[in-house]
């Protein structure tokens, strides 16, 4: 996606890709690696969740805080927001 190609660009030594349902993954210069599934397939908390991922590993980029939470829209106005629990990845 876009978002995968913008993020990729942020961080030296990435290689991303989303696939169907849900289903991405990561890759670091350095051998690390992580896959990740949303459970129900839609596309609204992948970037929040490979954002903390990726700061969980001690990466950080300018560009992280706008992918950290990604907006609900009802009736095409901004109505909430994903985002992740501070105590999930820990």
């Amino acid at each position: 996606t876009r978002d995968d190609t913008r993020l990729m660009g942020a961080v030296p030594g990435l290689l991303m890709k989303g696939g169907a349902e849900g289903v991405h993954a990561a890759a670091l210069a350095d051998g690390s690696a992580v896959a990740l599934k949303i459970d129900d397939g839609h596309a609204r908390a992948r970037m929040p969740v490979m954002v903390a991922v990726l700061r969980s590993l001690g990466l950080e980029a300018p560009e992280f805080d706008a992918w950290a939470t990604s907006p609900v829209l009802g009736g095409g106005v901004e109505v909430g927001a994903v985002r992740l629990r501070p105590d999930v990845l820990r």
